[in-house]
């Protein structure tokens, strides 16, 4: 199978078949055919197998080195998009486009971040930057986000809250002091939105914001 890769490419080999040479990595000298099958069965398919979370992998049985291989292809993948604003013109014009954008981040392991997305006056993306997960009512967080937001030159944001661990009110209240911060700067705050696979919520829309 490696041979046909090298000679036609990945497009060639069918789904059990790229996930059999992922599992050899793994677990040498077996026929890995027979679980590549039965993993695809239970996930639906291998973009739900390769982005499933850690315990969902370990839960099916499979050991932790087994797990590391098999989560390592997004996690590049998640790495190689977060790359891609500063090389290629991302428009967030409106809520499709966002939620297009957002959903990128379902690749991410299961626990709070924040991405705070710097935009122009024409909602160009400039930036993209990933905070860790505790809330933005503080002036260090204010600070930070407001001297980026200059650096970039930017003239509005979106803060996307990715799996969050706080409720929306207390989101919420964050994003309202954040605002407030930034606006003798000219600096607008768009909208804050949360979101998790499968899903998307906009403060703004909930009459949050």
């Amino acid at each position: 199978m490696r041979q046909r890769v090298m000679e036609h490419g990945a497009e060639t080999l069918a789904d059990y078949e790229l996930l059999e040479m992922l599992l050899f990595y793994a677990i040498p000298r077996r026929d890995t055919k027979p679980l590549a099958k039965d993993l695809l069965k239970t996930f639906g398919s291998l973009t739900a197998l390769l982005q499933a979370p850690r315990e969902a992998l370990k839960e099916v049985g499979l050991s932790d080195q087994t797990v590391d291989v098999l989560r390592l292809p997004f996690l590049a993948a998640y790495s190689f998009l977060l790359e891609t604003p500063q090389n290629v013109s991302i428009r967030l014009k409106d809520m499709d486009a966002l939620k297009t954008y957002v959903e990128r981040y379902s690749m991410t392991p299961p626990h709070h971040e924040i991405h705070i997305l710097y935009l122009d006056g024409r909602n160009h993306l400039l930036k993209d930057e990933c905070l860790s997960g505790h809330p933005l009512s503080s002036p260090d967080r204010h600070q930070h986000i407001a001297s980026r937001a200059l650096e970039y030159h930017a003239t509005a944001l979106l803060v996307v809250h990715v799996a969050p661990d706080y409720s929306a009110v207390v989101l919420a209240q964050g994003a309202r002091s954040l605002s407030l911060a930034l606006m003798p700067l000219s600096i607008v705050l768009h909208d804050t939105i949360l979101c998790g696979h499968g899903w998307m919520s906009s403060l703004k829309q909930e009459g949050l914001l």
